[in-house]
């Protein structure tokens, strides 16, 4: 029966002194990314980045429920507003458009309907696209065309959490393990 108990025993100290280990990594994980990449680890509710993008947008410019059918990037030369030439300058624009999930073009973005933000020939053409459109980006595809996303051996765990909850655990953690390595 001692050495059950022993046994018992040694495995508890082991899962408290791994769960403090946790605890010390976790905590120390923003700093590391702020040292490795000058910033430390940001999340954000997919929610909140739209709400963000779309409150500075004019409601022509967000395609919801479409996909991305053709994008091209166009030089595009401006004159000063002279017009002698002297300002001309390139500038690069890009050029898409949109269609419904049944695959049946976006009105005023790609079916040759100037309204709801495209140009006459019913393209959006802008100066900026955002691809915010998920792991198989169609954005990601039309100008990087580097082929579907592959395994790199990582994991990636999605959640939300109460933060008020992560900082009450990370604290008992910590303290957890101060109390071991002061007994220890």
């Amino acid at each position: 029966a001692g050495a059950g108990a022993g046994a018992g025993a040694g495995a508890g100290f082991k899962a408290t002194l791994a769960k403090a280990a946790m605890g010390a990594a976790s905590a120390a994980f923003p700093a590391i990314m702020k040292l490795q990449h000058g910033t430390g680890l940001v999340t954000i509710r997919w929610a909140s980045v739209q709400e963000g993008l779309r409150s500075f947008l004019p409601p022509h410019c967000i395609h919801l429920d479409a996909s991305l059918d053709t994008v091209e990037l166009l030089e595009t030369l401006e004159f000063a507003a002279d017009g002698d030439g002297e300002g001309q300058r390139t500038k690069t624009k890009v050029r898409c458009a949109f269609v419904r999930r049944d695959g049946t073009p976006l009105p005023g973005a790609g079916s040759g309907d100037a309204g709801g933000g495209g140009s006459e020939d019913g393209y959006v053409v802008a100066d900026l696209l955002i691809g915010a459109d998920g792991i198989n980006s169609a954005v990601r595809a039309a100008l990087l065309g580097d082929g579907p996303p592959r395994d790199n051996g990582r994991v990636i765990w999605r959640g939300v959490v109460n933060a008020n909850d992560v900082r009450i655990r990370a604290a008992a953690a910590a303290a957890s393990a101060a109390a071991a390595a002061t007994t220890a």
